[in-house]
């Protein structure tokens, strides 16, 4: 670089300088970035630190925010290039900027200027940390037809899922789409009853993972046991949920009740989504949800799929880890439909006839399993009273169509159902069991 094109560089900087965009990076810094800088959640770096103000844009114009640090003076940022600009802006300490092999210096409140495609560095040549802020254009490959993205790289407008499901608006008609890149998110999980038609979309089912690891027993600030009902990872209130290609995970172990998902919205729908735990993973919590699984993988070991809600399983694995039970609904007496499950296969590593298809956590729990493949870790009696004869009166617990090793009826539990193909139309239609709600119809 001649000393011309440093010259005019250096006239770029200064008329930068005396401009709202500068003015409004210095207001910004200081009530904004400075005040909020958290070391703790700092990501180390060669020569320092570094820290994002993840997801915050800046002037509208899809720029974005970080602060780093060069911590031992003559420590370099080492020279590199960005197919974007840069504006740097010196926070404390004192810069050696590097541009093109020429070098310029500055102290607080000095802005550097990097044009695209420009080699450029800075060094701490004072006797303090060096703390400055870089600006610069958030190149962002969004994915057609979504609202948010969610990268824990900090290539996305978030980099958790909670910021993102902060960000939606109250109550809003209109669908929120959100889209996570692959990752694991450990994350306690709250989508609150006003965060409406939100929809999560994973980059891979296998790879995008919201997980948490809270169980029954564990302890809260006040020495109270949460509870199953507060172990969850996922807690569900907003209505008109949906998700597809995403695990959630309660990864506690085997210690006991621990949910991974806790549902409580109504219309909620997964697809190719994966839940996995071991005792209590996935809550149907509240009476009015009405709920849909579509293609998706569910395991577990006792009671793995249980509550209130009603909801239809179609075409899901459903994975026996241990001895056990797969269900335990607790349907409200005055509901016509529970759990159906059509065209599911039951499948684990739990040793043969050794899981029972249900048990009623309540007295009037309904289970319907239709066309399924169930395979030979299910029980030849197929479904269990609870210790209560008492629950024979009221349970409801039928099948119809089934094959595979474990479908045989002949063993069942003479209170069990089998059911008739006039009695089984009942389960051929979405929204005759949901109430009115197709979930698989154009959104």
């Amino acid at each position: 670089m001649n000393k011309s094109t440093i010259l005019n560089s250096l006239l770029l900087l200064l008329a930068m300088q005396q401009t709202m965009f500068a003015q409004q990076v210095r207001e910004f810094t200081i009530e904004n970035c400075v005040n909020s800088f958290n070391a703790e959640k700092a990501e180390p770096t060669k020569v320092g630190y570094q820290y994002w103000f993840a997801g915050k844009e800046f002037l509208g114009d899809g720029r974005t925010l970080k602060m780093s640090v060069v911590a031992p003076r003559q420590a370099t940022h080492a020279p590199h290039t960005h197919a974007e600009d840069e504006f740097f802006f010196v926070l404390e300490g004192k810069a050696e900027f590097h541009l093109n092999g020429e070098t310029a210096t500055g102290g607080p409140y000095t802005s550097f200027y990097c044009p695209p495609n420009s080699m450029h560095g800075i060094r701490n040549v004072g006797d303090t940390e060096l703390k400055y802020l870089v600006v610069k254009k958030y190149q962002l490959d969004r994915p057609q037809g979504f609202d948010f993205v969610v990268a824990g790289d900090g290539s996305g407008d978030f980099r958790t899922v909670q910021e993102a499901i902060d960000a939606v608006p109250a109550l809003r008609r209109e669908r929120t789409r959100i889209f996570i890149k692959n990752g694991v998110y450990k994350e306690k999980l709250v989508l609150p009853p006003t965060a409406t038609n939100v929809s999560f979309v994973g980059e891979d089912v296998e790879k995008t993972i919201l997980t948490f690891d809270d169980f029954a027993q564990r302890k809260n600030r006040f020495g109270e046991e949460i509870g199953t009902s507060g172990s969850a990872s996922f807690f569900i209130y907003g209505d008109g949920f949906e998700a597809e290609n995403i695990t959630f995970e309660n990864s506690a172990g085997p210690v006991g009740q621990a949910v991974a998902v806790r549902v409580d919205g109504d219309k909620v729908k997964f697809e190719n989504c994966r839940f996995l735990g071991f005792q209590d993973t996935l809550y149907l919590h509240d009476k009015d949800s009405r709920q849909y699984y579509k293609n998706c993988y569910i395991e577990g070991t006792v009671d793995f799929i249980f509550g209130i809600s009603t909801a239809v399983f179609d075409s899901c694995e459903i994975f026996c880890k241990s001895p056990g039970y797969v269900t335990a609904a607790s349907t409200d007496e005055q509901a016509e439909v529970g759990y159906v499950f059509r065209n599911c296969r039951i499948t684990g590593s739990a040793p043969e006839g050794s899981v029972f298809l249900g048990r009623p956590w309540r007295p009037f729990a309904r289970v319907v399993f239709v066309k399924c493949d169930l395979g030979s870790v299910i029980r030849p009696e197929g479904w269990d009273n609870w210790r209560n004869p008492e629950n024979e009166k009221t349970a409801y617990y039928a099948e119809f169509g089934n094959i595979g090793p474990g479908a045989a009826t002949a063993k069942r539990v003479d209170w069990s159902h089998v059911l008739t193909e006039a009695e089984a139309e009942k389960y051929g239609s979405l929204e005759g069991m949901l109430g009115g709600w197709n979930p698989d119809a154009a959104r």
